[in-house]
């Protein structure tokens, strides 16, 4: 079956289905959180790569949340 066109209703639910892949972070064995990236087109038609960083990190006996 070949499809010979897609409505707008379905254009914007492909792009918000955009490849997006997630990394874990490790530590000595032990996984502190993880990465997402993410590629797209911008609004100027260029490829467009966004990574997002999420970490819980122990300092001096306390878990401190850090997300970049």
């Amino acid at each position: 079956m070949f499809i010979s066109t897609v409505n707008l209703k379905e254009i914007k639910t492909l792009k918000q289905a955009e490849p997006e892949e997630y990394q874990g972070i490790y530590f000595r064995d032990s996984k502190i959180g993880f990465v997402v990236n993410r590629d797209s087109v911008g609004s100027d038609n260029k490829q467009l790569f966004e990574q997002e960083a999420i970490m819980n990190l122990n300092i001096t006996q306390a878990i401190q949340a850090i997300t970049l």
